[in-house]
C-alpha cells in the first residue's frame, strides 16, 4: 500500500515526536522487543483480517476487533489500495491469529470506511456469519485520556516471527498530543522503544471503563518505524485511530 497523505501527529512526550498517520503497507505494523503471546481464547473479540490483493499484488492482512457480533473495527488504510480506492474481494476472518485461531468465517461485503484523511484512520467490516462463540468488546463512549494505562492486541509481525503466527498484547499509556485531534490518540510502552510493526494495524487499545468492564477505544494506525528491529534504533510510539465517534455505527448489530 503506498503513503497515503503521511501527515504527522505530534506528542509531547520523548518518546514519540513524530509519528506518521499511515504505514505503507497493506499489511499494516507487531511489536519490537518481547511482547506477551496471548491464546485466542483469552481475547476472543480480537480477529486477524486476511484480504484480497490489492493493486500490486499484495495480500492485505490486519488485525482487528468485534465491537457487535457482526461488526469488526479496523484501520482504514487496511482496506484501501495503493491508488487510495477501498478494496473489494473476500476477506477471511479469524477470531485469534491466522495461524492460532477458534474459527474462521469469510465476508464478501463491502469494507466500510468511517474516515478520511482529517477524521481518524478506522473502517469497519460487516460479517455475513458470526461465530459460533461470540464475544464482542464493547467501544468506550470516550477518547482514551492521557495518561491512561490499557492494551495494545495485535498479530502482526515482530523480529522473530515474520509472518505473525501469535496474538501479542503491549501495555501502554496514552500521552498528550502537541497538537490535539479528536480522531487520534497516541500511545507508547513503558520502556518508550517498544512500537507496532507491520500486520498490528487495526489492533484494539482495550482499556477498563473505570467500573471493572473492558472496552475497545481505539485501533492501531501508525508508528514511527518502517521495519521491525529487535531494538529500535530510536524511542518510539504507536499512532491510534479512536473509535468513540463512530460508536453507534460500530455497535450495530446486524
Amino acid at each position: 500500500m503506498s503513503h497515503r497523505s503521511f501527515r504527522t501527529l505530534s506528542c509531547c512526550c520523548a518518546a514519540a515526536t513524530l509519528l506518521p498517520l499511515w504505514v505503507s503497507a497493506p499489511h499494516a505494523a507487531a511489536f519490537t522487543g518481547d511482547p506477551e503471546k496471548v491464546k485466542p481464547a483469552e481475547a476472543p473479540w480480537f480477529v486477524t483480517i486476511v484480504g484480497p490483493k490489492n493493486n500490486k499484488g499484495k495480500v492485505i492482512k490486519c488485525s482487528g476487533v468485534l465491537t457487535s457480533p457482526t461488526r469488526i473495527a479496523t484501520a482504514d488504510h487496511c482496506i484501501r489500495g495503493d491508488e487510495e480506492q477501498i478494496i473489494h474481494g473476500t476477506y477471511a476472518i479469524f477470531q485469534g491469529s491466522h495461524a492460532d485461531y477458534l474459527e474462521k468465517v469469510t465476508t464478501k461485503n463491502a469494507p466500510v470506511s468511517l474516515a478520511d484523511d482529517d477524521h481518524g484512520d478506522v473502517a469497519m467490516l460487516i460479517l455475513e456469519q458470526r461465530f459460533k462463540k461470540e464475544a464482542a468488546l464493547p467501544v468506550a463512549l470516550s477518547a482514551p485520556a492521557p495518561p491512561e494505562t490499557g492494551v495494545i492486541y495485535a498479530s502482526g509481525e515482530t523480529p522473530d516471527d515474520r509472518i505473525g503466527k501469535s496474538i501479542r498484547k503491549l501495555p501502554v499509556t496514552t500521552a498528550k498530543l502537541k497538537n490535539p485531534n479528536p480522531y487520534y490518540a497516541v500511545a507508547v510502552s513503558s520502556d518508550k522503544k517498544q512500537v507496532a510493526c507491520e500486520s498490528d494495524s487495526g489492533g484494539p487499545l482495550v482499556v477498563s471503563d473505570g467500573e471493572g468492564t473492558l472496552v475497545v477505544s481505539a485501533a492501531v494506525s501508525g508508528t514511527v518505524l518502517d521495519d521491525c528491529p529487535k531494538k529500535p534504533v530510536k524511542a518510539g510510539g504507536t499512532a491510534l485511530g479512536v473509535l468513540y465517534k463512530f460508536y453507534a455505527t460500530l455497535m450495530t448489530v446486524d
